[in-house]
This record gives C-alpha cells, structure tokens and sequence, in this order.
C-alpha cells in the first residue's frame, strides 16, 4: 500500500515537472522567467531543508537577471537542443537526478551504512577504434563487453538505491575526493567495479555482485571510512596526493589490480606519486591556509 501511494506520488509530481517544462521550452526567453521560477518553488518542496531559503533566494534572483551567464546559456542550449531531448533531459536529470534521486541516496546511504553515489560510469566495452587522445579504452583490445542484460542490471538496481545518472565512459572528477560511491564509482568493461576511474584496483565485479554489494564491499568501505583523505582538498586523492593511503586501503580490502592493460602492484603504481605528493604538499597546505573555508551544509562522510 505505502510503495503504491509513493509511486502515484511520483507520478504527481513528474507530471506536475513536465508541465512546467513544457511551458518554459514553449516560451521566447523574456516569457519564461515565471516557469523557471515555478520549477524553483517546486524544488523548495521536494528538497526539504536539504538546500537553505537563502540558496533557493539566490536562484530566483539569478533568473530575474536577464544578464546572468547562466540563464543566457540555458537559453541558447533550450534554443539549440532538439525540444524533446532538452525535455527529457530536465525531467532526468533535474526532477529525477537532482531532486528525486537526492533525497533517496541520502536516505539510503544512513540505511544501509554505505556510500551510495549519484553517478555510475561504466563502459559497455573496449573494442573501440577511435584511438583518442588520452583516452585508455582504446589501447585494451576487443576483449571485454557489458552485456545487455549487466547493463541493465547496473541501471535498474542503481535507480532502487536513487541513483538516475549514468555515464558512459570519460570525464575527470575534479576537487575533494568523490570516488568510492561518495558520488560516483566505475564499471569496467569486464565488469570489475572501481571505487575510481582512474585507480585499478577492486574486489568485486557486476556479473556476480549486485549494486549494493559492491557498494558495501571491503574496498569501497575502505573508502568510505577513510573520506576525506585530506583536510586539505587541494590534497584529496587517495593516490595522487596521499599515495600510503591507497597503499593500506588496498592491502586491507585484500583488492586486486584490474588494470586491462598493464596491472601493477599498488606499491609500484603508488611509487610513482611519492616525489609530486611531497612537492605539492607545501604549496597546497599554503595555499589553502589563504581563507577561510566554509563546512558545507550537508556532507557525506561516515562518523569518525
């Protein structure tokens, strides 16, 4: 009774979205000022006390600005995107992703006691030729593919845990350390899961784990426990900046390289980092000692 009730809450509250999308993306730019603010009143409800008044505030008056970089690029891209694809990505990625889905991993990361991310990358295979530049998928062969059925498997399990945002393969995370399902992990194409796109190391894989699962396996835990891996973000990485912390983390999580190309020990990948973690150190911790640095209002991190 109470999961049919919230789906036609769901429902409701989709439909009530796509309305409002609709109207803005019917609009000229100076007549979608009043949708656009709807969408923020509606925001305020499902978010709760999650975001401050001040914060919705200050959107409202970005979207009064007719000035404002922002509004002006969401107009060109509503003006230059394909009208259903500009709808369904703000029903999507803004109602599902953002609001929605939000609320739902924060409930489950307190039920389950584990990171739950807000994005899942993962490559549905390495057979490709494009051979770009900087790109690893490339280089590995055409030895290993998602299936369909894995593929879904990773969706259908991460929308029950809240999670509405895939990505497939590439784009660099950038600021405080937020791999390990803190707010996104990886699946690669041989379905080994990693707590980071760009550290190959793991403990479980998709074809054999479900998604809570490898959420809750000894390396992503690892992870977890050990978030942030430095008071100092311009520090934050478990490889890059603190190279004995991915060390420890990996031989306590009993982790295995999954590098498809060239696996290593973390001992020798991490010997790599040593020389730039010490040089960098110095002039980070001066750097950041420059201001003052607000606590954010929510942060996930497990109690220490």
């Amino acid at each position: 009774m109470n999961e049919s009730f919230q789906n036609i809450t769901h429902a409701a509250q989709r439909k009530a979205v796509e309305k409002l999308i609709d109207s803005a993306l019917s609009k000229v730019k100076k007549d979608r000022e009043d949708s656009f603010l709807k969408m923020v009143d509606l925001a305020e409800i499902f978010l709760d006390a999650s975001v401050s008044k001040k914060q919705f505030d200050s959107i409202r008056n970005m979207i009064k600005d007719p000035d404002n970089r922002w509004m002006n690029y969401i107009d060109r891209a509503i003006r230059e995107t394909d009208p259903h694809v500009a709808k369904m990505t703000a029903l999507n990625l803004g109602f599902e992703a953002a609001f929605r889905g939000t609320k739902m991993i924060r409930k489950n990361r307190e039920k389950y006691g584990c990171n739950i991310p807000w994005l899942i990358l993962f490559d549905p295979t390495s057979a490709c030729n494009m051979h770009c530049t900087g790109c690893w998928s490339g280089t590995y062969g055409h030895k290993h593919s998602l299936s369909f059925e894995d593929m879904d498997k990773i969706v259908t399990q991460g929308k029950e845990l809240g999670v509405y945002l895939y990505m497939l393969t590439g784009g660099k995370p950038v600021g405080g350390c937020i791999a390990g399902g803190r707010n996104y992990f990886h699946i690669n194409s041989a379905g080994d899961a990693e707590p980071c796109v760009f550290i190959h190391y793991s403990n479980a894989n998709i074809h054999d784990s479900s998604i809570l699962e490898i959420l809750r396996s000894p390396l992503f835990m690892e992870y977890r426990k050990g978030q942030p891996f430095n008071q100092n973000h311009l520090r934050p990485c478990p490889m890059l900046e603190n190279p004995q912390i991915l060390q420890e983390m990996v031989h306590r999580a009993g982790a295995h390289s999954t590098d498809l190309e060239s696996p290593e020990t973390v001992e020798h990948l991490c010997g790599k980092c040593i020389d730039y973690a010490k040089e960098w150190a110095e002039e980070a911790d001066k750097i950041w000692g420059q201001k003052e640095h607000k606590t954010p209002k929510y942060q996930n991190y497990a109690s220490r």
